[in-house]
């Protein structure tokens, strides 16, 4: 039998000493062998993010206690997530031609650190599959007979790639490469009209500097390569990150799947990758991206309570 490659972690935290805690004590229950450690620097004037960032090198020191090799990146100024996260996966693959990232509010458990170390190495070369995530937002009746399945949606709460598929990431986002190479190629794989008129606008937003997500330019760099992303068909990761201190991730309405992790079944059933599930695309789409009334009035509450609070 092969011996396995032992897949790295890449960690990438900031000021919630409480998250990183959690993490680090659900990595400790299959003790990884490699983790490397991406610490953004303090708010200038913010003891606090000091104090906590502080509190988060403890915790890795005391945790982290097991046979694993340990490489750090802080910054001494405070770079901003959707510049440091880039940044910090960058310096995994100066070092690592494949990994696992987290960011410090996503748990997972042994079930993605196999699943993803098999996919990694089994889809290595085929360079139409950019990501691996550990994430699926579908319910029981959005399932399907194998293991995982081909989606145009990479989800990042915990996901892997390789240097070959990060190489091709895009800090610019441009809206005439998307209509030149990506519109045609989305409707090639069933995206409908509100989907197009979704991602359009979103694209031109992105462009424009009118939002900042630098998750949404690995949708762009992906979609420019004309490549997919890995879905489990079981969720394999728990988000704890929600509330007024997260960057994004605000409220857990809508989203029960960002509470619990299920089990996988080892060895894998392989599914055929040729095509993609539209249909699993589409609910994917509704259930991650579409903004509906429901978020638009959780958004102006939030604005609202914030300002209160001020």
């Amino acid at each position: 039998m092969a011996i396995k490659k032992i897949q790295p972690i890449l960690i990438i935290y900031f000021n919630r000493p409480q998250h990183l805690k959690s993490l680090l004590l659900s990595l400790k229950s299959f003790s990884p062998g490699v983790i490397y450690f991406a610490c953004d620097g303090p708010r200038v004037g913010n003891q606090s993010d000091s104090n906590n960032i502080k509190k988060c090198n403890d915790l890795i020191d005391d945790i982290v206690d097991w046979n694993c090799n340990k490489y750090f990146l802080k910054s001494a100024v405070n770079i901003g997530c959707d510049d440091w996260v880039p940044e910090s996966i960058s310096w995994l693959f100066k070092h690592e031609t494949s990994g696992i990232i987290l960011e410090d509010d996503c748990l997972i458990d042994n079930n993605f650190y196999e699943f993803s170390g098999e996919m990694l190495e089994k889809h290595a070369n085929n360079k139409k599959i950019m990501n691996i995530s550990a994430l699926n937002p579908l319910t029981g009746d959005h399932q399907c007979n194998a293991d995982y399945f081909l989606s145009c949606y990479p989800l990042t709460w915990a996901w892997a790639t390789w240097r070959r598929a990060w190489q091709n990431y895009q800090y610019e986002v441009s809206y005439g490469k998307y209509i030149q190479h990506i519109a045609n190629w989305l409707r090639s794989n069933n995206f409908n009209k509100e989907e197009l008129k979704y991602w359009s606008s979103f694209i031109r937003k992105l462009e424009g500097n009118e939002v900042h997500f630098w998750d949404a330019k690995w949708i762009y760099s992906i979609w420019l390569m004309n490549s997919y992303s890995i879905t489990p068909n079981s969720n394999l990761v728990k988000n704890i990150g929600f509330g007024t201190d997260a960057t994004h991730t605000k409220f857990s309405y809508d989203i029960p799947y960002a509470k619990k992790i299920k089990d996988m079944n080892f060895p894998l059933i392989h599914p055929s990758l040729r095509i993609i599930d539209s249909d699993k695309d589409r609910k994917i789409f509704e259930v991650r991206f579409k903004s509906t009334l429901k978020k638009k009035l959780l958004h102006v509450f939030t604005i609202f309570l914030k300002s209160f609070k001020c």
